[in-house]
């Protein structure tokens, strides 16, 4: 939302003084900037997940101890 805000401020400014290309470009690359950082973030958050969720899909049938086999009785 700040970007929004800093975009259109920068846009008014502009109208009043000359375009300043370093200006552009410094705004471009701050915001591809802050779009990798949270698209990573993003990344982390749901590789985190998905290891938890192998984890816990190999980690549970080792740990789990095997119920006994009775032997079944018939009794008539």
């Amino acid at each position: 939302m700040s970007s929004k805000i800093n975009t259109e401020t920068n846009r008014q400014n502009s109208n009043t003084t000359n375009f300043n290309p370093f200006v552009a470009g410094m705004e471009l690359w701050q915001s591809s900037a802050m779009s990798w950082v949270l698209t990573y973030n993003e990344f982390v958050k749901n590789a985190s997940r998905m290891t938890e969720y192998w984890f816990k899909q190999f980690w549970n049938p080792w740990n789990r101890s095997e119920p006994e086999k009775k032997d079944k009785v018939k009794v008539e």
